[in-house]
């Protein structure tokens, strides 16, 4: 609906993104539910102990599962629940899911840091058309 109306009005693909924030926020949303890759590695790069105790050595292989995090109900309320708000402001405009009240670590469905998929951008501008 927000698509083809501003289509019609001349906008470009590459501007949808950001004139489309219901859609962009229904799309955060989906990939929280869903993320493109269930889990992903990285080897640490030097000794640590993290909050609680626990020890990570370097060289070892640490998995990250964006799926398994973005179903935590200490990060995200009602984490079954298909609900596009969470990405809205009061506004209702669109956050970024760390402007929105999440740490920019608990939702990241492309990584996030150093190592996020090079190709992140493009594909939510490839799903928003």
């Amino acid at each position: 609906e927000e698509g083809r109306a501003l289509l019609r009005h001349g906008a470009t693909p590459a501007r949808l993104e950001e004139q489309m924030p219901r859609t962009r926020a229904a799309l955060c949303e989906a990939l929280r539910l869903r993320p493109p890759a269930w889990a992903f590695d990285r080897e640490v790069q030097r000794a640590v102990e993290l909050p609680g105790g626990l020890e990570l050595r370097k060289r070892e292989i640490l998995l990250l599962s964006p799926f398994v995090q973005h179903q935590d109900p200490r990060v995200f309320a009602e984490p079954h629940r298909f609900d596009p708000s969470r990405f809205m402001s009061e506004a209702g405009e669109l956050a970024e899911p760390w402007d929105g009240g999440y740490d920019r670590f608990e939702y990241i469905p492309f990584g996030q840091g150093r190592r996020r998929c090079i190709g992140y951008r493009f594909a939510r501008g490839e799903m928003l058309v």
